[in-house]
């Protein structure tokens, strides 16, 4: 049995998307199904993403944050995002870690935290999503 590799894609746009703290509901996203099994996450920042005052803990997440992908501390740049598993960057390094199973339908989000001091005042970001279907 062959599986097909699927790609989801969204884009983050500070001046349609905003960056308050809480979820961040992307304007240009694609919906991942439940039993999507994703094995890869890519990120590209075509314009800087910058903060208010201090930091954002910024996730990407599929739906909600029980199904976070990427997590990480925004100052200048997402550069510092790291992985809950394996997932690439023009500047990351690959980690050997499982693949996370979605088990609720969603669309690709941000979630700044709201334990974080500052709001996304910046940036553009393209986000794929790679995944199988179980």
């Amino acid at each position: 049995m062959t599986q097909d590799k699927k790609v989801a894609k969204a884009v983050y746009i500070f001046a349609d998307d905003a960056g308050a703290q809480g979820d961040i509901t992307l304007a240009q996203t694609e919906t991942i199904p439940a039993g999507a099994v994703v094995t890869d996450v890519y990120w590209n920042e075509r314009t800087a993403v910058t903060v208010s005052a201090g930091t954002a803990d910024v996730d990407v997440q599929v739906g909600s944050s029980s199904q976070k992908l990427v997590e990480g501390i925004v100052t200048t740049s997402i550069s510092g995002l790291t992985h809950v598993f394996e997932a690439h960057a023009a500047d990351a390094t690959d980690a050997a870690v499982d693949p996370v199973s979605i088990t609720t339908t969603g669309t690709i989000q941000l979630h700044n935290d709201t334990s974080s001091s500052g709001t996304l005042t910046a940036g553009v970001v393209d986000i794929w999503v790679e995944y199988f279907l179980a």
